[in-house]
């Protein structure tokens, strides 16, 4: 059996936990995440795997303050999404940068911001001619 790249990595469990991954346990049936845990986790820009015995998210989707990532890659904190207003339209460079990286784009406060951090920054100035 290879070896998990996983292996060895920080993950985390429905309770917020911090675990080191373990290779997967393929003579146990994992336990069924709850709908909840995974959604929480999805939204939060990580993914649902098997550790060990266990299924486990890739990062702390429990944290009390989910963040999200700006088009230069900054971390902000995402605010409950604001009902009073829509989000500016934003670059399809930027959402393209983010689905490219694996994430989701998700409305914080009134701004479009990605779940994940970006492979690299997108630039905010158009192509020169």
């Amino acid at each position: 059996m290879p070896k998990d790249r996983m292996s060895g990595r920080k993950v985390y469990d429905a309770g917020g936990k911090e675990l080191t991954c373990t290779q997967p346990d393929r003579s146990c049936v994992a336990p069924e995440a709850s709908t909840d845990f995974k959604d929480k986790c999805k939204l939060a820009g990580f993914r649902i795997m098997q550790c060990g015995c266990a299924m486990v998210c890739t990062g702390n989707a429990s944290a009390s303050e989910k963040q999200g990532y700006d088009a230069q890659n900054q971390a902000k904190a995402c605010a409950e999404e604001r009902k009073d207003c829509t989000p500016p339209e934003t670059s399809a460079a930027f959402q393209d940068a983010c689905s490219e990286s694996g994430h989701k784009f998700m409305v914080c406060g009134c701004e479009w911001l990605c779940s994940g951090k970006l492979k690299a920054p997108v630039s905010t100035s158009p192509p020169a001619d």
